[in-house]
């Protein structure tokens, strides 16, 4: 068992992370709440458009771009196949015999 001391550093630190955390969630309900009534909320005529909400949003993108972790992910796929050649390509080094027919 761990001595004291050690468990006590151990309860300080996951409380200063609690804390930590829930001031962050208080944040994002915030802004959640304040996006809410930018698109729904009563008594305004006019909108926003998407250009004016993403940046306005943009400080939630940089909070979420922290929380996402990034996965490699790789695959396998099938080479493509070779396209066909055109006709005109495909007999373009035959000989043609042109023959010129005057009718009356």
């Amino acid at each position: 068992m761990p001595p004291d001391e050690e468990l006590y550093a151990e309860n300080l630190n996951l409380k200063q992370e609690l804390d930590e955390v829930r001031a962050e969630i208080t944040m994002l309900n915030a802004q959640i709440e304040w996006l809410r009534n930018q698109l729904f909320g009563a008594g305004r005529s006019e909108k926003l458009d998407t250009v004016r909400l993403l940046l306005k949003l943009g400080e939630l993108g940089k909070l979420n771009a922290k929380a996402e972790e990034l996965q490699k992910v790789s695959y396998e796929r099938r080479a493509p196949r070779e396209k066909r050649p055109i006709p005109a390509e495909k007999f373009a080094h035959l000989p043609v015999k042109e023959t010129v027919v005057i009718e009356p």
